[in-house]
C-alpha cells in the first residue's frame, strides 16, 4: 500500500470511529470506478447476473453489498453478512486489523482493476465469504 493510502487511513480512523459507534455506517469500500463501470458495460449485454459478479456493488437499504480491496467494516456489517467478524480475523488470504470501532480488511494491494486470474479470484472468495454470493 503507498504512503499516501497509509496516511489517509490514519486520518480516517478518528472520523471512522465516530461514525461507526453511531450505528449510521454500517460499511465502507474502496473501489475503482472505471473498473466498475467497464465490467458493468462488459456483463449488461450478455444478460450476466451482476449480483455475483466481482465488480459489482449492489445498495442494499442499510450497507453495500459487494467488495473490494480495501474494505472497512463496522460492528453493524455481522448482521448483514453471512460470516461472522472473527471468520475474516482468522482468514489468512487478508490482512486484517481489529481497529476500535471496525475491522480494516486489506485484500489486495491496491485497487481491483481486473475479474480475471488472482484478482477475479480474490474478489469471488471475498463475494462468498462476506454475502455467501458466487
Amino acid at each position: 500500500m503507498s504512503s499516501r493510502c497509509e496516511n489517509l487511513i490514519n486520518d480516517w480512523d478518528p472520523l471512522a470511529k465516530i461514525l461507526f459507534n453511531t450505528g449510521n455506517l454500517v460499511n465502507l469500500i474502496a473501489t475503482d470506478a472505471g473498473y466498475r463501470h467497464r465490467q458493468r458495460e462488459f456483463l449488461v449485454p450478455r444478460n450476466t447476473d451482476l449480483v455475483a459478479a466481482p465488480a459489482h456493488v449492489n445498495q442494499r437499504e442499510d450497507y453495500l453489498e459487494g467488495v473490494s480491496a480495501e474494505m472497512w467494516l463496522g460492528e453493524a456489517f455481522w448482521q448483514y453478512a453471512s460470516c461472522t467478524k472473527e471468520d475474516v480475523i482468522k482468514t489468512d488470504w487478508l490482512k486484517v486489523e481489529n481497529r476500535e470501532s471496525h475491522l480494516h480488511v486489506e485484500a489486495w494491494h491496491e485497487p481491483f482493476t481486473s475479474a480475471d486470474g488472482e484478482q477475479g479470484e480474490v474478489q469471488r472468495k471475498l463475494l462468498k465469504l462476506l454475502f455467501d454470493l458466487g
